[in-house]
């Protein structure tokens, strides 16, 4: 009991630290443009594991003809898709079902994470992302999770919603301008939007 409550604590403490740094960064510009939909794919095969040991059903899915690329450092994205795919696989529970979708339309790209678990209350939609905020004691986690998720969506201009997926659960839907791989001499659609 002694050893988890120490790895609990260490958790914390590791958040807590990535949160503070996260706070100091959030106004740095980036430069950096990454593929979401290869990093989900990559985090989708990650929670692979996770997902077996809970006999649930993860599942990842492209939408859309362009490339979903986003102005976003590499590092926060990842960060941001294994707090919300854990949490997603946390909620569905035992035999329950996690999607992940990446989807581009027009100039927007889409990341979805849906659950077949109990959903989130409307009442509690708007504290989610509070430090320390937990729905559930179910679940288990520290609850800082979802507010690293908060401050990678707010540091990368992403905007969030949250609703009832169609398989039940909640659904988590992050959106961010598309942006163009940027190549020496030329303008992205990014720079365009920002000039």
């Amino acid at each position: 009991r002694i050893g988890g409550e120490g790895h609990r604590l260490q958790r914390i403490v590791e958040d807590l630290l990535w949160l503070a740094r996260s706070d100091e960064e959030r106004t740095q510009h980036t430069d950096e443009f990454v593929d979401l939909g290869a990093i989900a794919f990559t985090c989708t095969e990650r929670f692979q594991a996770v997902a077996e040991t809970s006999q649930l059903r993860l599942i990842f899915m492209k939408l859309g003809d362009e490339d979903p690329i986003v102005r976003a450092p590499l590092e926060s994205i990842d960060r941001l898709l294994g707090v919300l795919i854990d949490n997603a696989c946390k909620f569905a529970g035992p035999g329950g079902q996690v999607e992940v979708i990446v989807a581009t339309h027009g100039n927007t790209v889409t990341l979805e994470i849906d659950d077949s678990g109990p959903g989130i209350d409307p009442q509690e939609r708007a504290l989610i992302f509070d430090r320390f905020h937990r729905t559930s004691t179910l679940a288990g986690g520290t609850g800082l999770g979802l507010a690293i998720a908060d401050s990678i969506i707010r540091a990368t201009q992403a905007h969030c919603t949250i609703g009832t997926a169609s398989i039940g659960g909640a659904k988590i839907e992050v959106t961010w301008r598309l942006a163009a791989a940027k190549s020496p001499g030329h303008a992205t659609d990014d720079d365009r939007f920002n000039a």
